[in-house]
């Protein structure tokens, strides 16, 4: 295990450098590094093999939490321990679990051209809430599937409120961050996947009239405005998950889950 060591006060240089990580995502962009609080969470980026630049365990979350502490200690490149009453400027949550780790975003997002074809995708495409970005990869990796892709105008699926919706997920499936939700379905085709946009709209086929089974990818949209012209266009078929007529439309996640579902049984 490294060197710990042990920090005492609020002054700390980390304590500053975290909360400028929450505060700013841009300067978390810039830095290359996310947060993931919470003894399962940092525990699950350890296990996943994770690169964590560093780590803080609280003086309770060592005695509650023995062998996550360690483990998520023994993993990161610098070890920190601090007081429970530091370690409540370094959460993000009311009531922490004494545990927080800084990760390294390389080591959670994959390059375009390492997705294997011969698996099937979500493509979000300006899915703007931070819950259901990582709730989608929650589901995605429960049900196996390849990766996810997300386009510029996406949530941040490194922000705090998406990892936690991740439930760990985020260390266990493929993320690929792309610009264009349209280029990036041309590129699926050209590697030989068929896309499908998930839209209800008069072009739209059934759920039930599709098989998903096949590798292929399907694109999600934005929760009010749904996929756009553009990349409704470029999709193989445009599908509807079908709904009675007092609903308005499915909540994002819960087309994800469906569709998920779809091409994995």
């Amino acid at each position: 295990m490294p060197e710990i060591v042990h920090i005492a006060s609020r002054q700390n240089p980390l304590v500053k450098e975290v909360q400028k990580l929450r505060a700013k995502p841009a300067y978390r962009r810039q830095q290359g590094v996310f947060l993931a609080e919470g003894h399962k969470l940092c525990a699950d980026a350890a296990d996943a093999g994770a690169q964590i630049l560093w780590a803080v365990c609280s003086d309770q979350a060592q005695q509650r939490y023995p062998e996550a502490c360690r483990l998520v200690l023994s993993a990161a490149a610098r070890s920190y321990t601090a007081t429970d009453e530091v370690f409540l400027k370094l959460s993000g949550q009311k009531a922490p679990q004494g545990v927080l780790c800084g990760v390294a975003e390389q080591s959670v997002l994959a390059p375009l051209d390492q997705l294997d074809v011969n698996r099937s995708y979500l493509l979000l495409e300006q899915v703007s809430d931070p819950g259901n970005v990582g709730t989608i990869l929650r589901t995605a990796a429960a049900l196996g599937l390849g990766g996810i892709l997300l386009d510029s105008g996406c949530a941040d699926c490194l922000g705090d409120k998406a990892v936690r919706a991740s439930m760990g997920s985020i260390f266990k499936l493929p993320v690929y961050r792309v610009d264009s939700a349209p280029d990036t379905v041309a590129w699926l085709k050209r590697q030989g996947l068929p896309v499908y946009g998930s839209t209800l709209s008069c072009r739209s086929v059934d759920i039930g009239q599709v098989d998903l089974r096949a590798p292929c990818a399907v694109v999600i949209g934005n929760e009010g405005r749904g996929i756009t012209e553009p990349t409704a266009a470029a999709c193989d078929q445009l599908v509807h998950i079908p709904i009675t007529p007092a609903a308005e439309s499915l909540n994002a996640a819960a087309a994800a889950a469906i569709f998920s579902w779809e091409m994995m049984r």
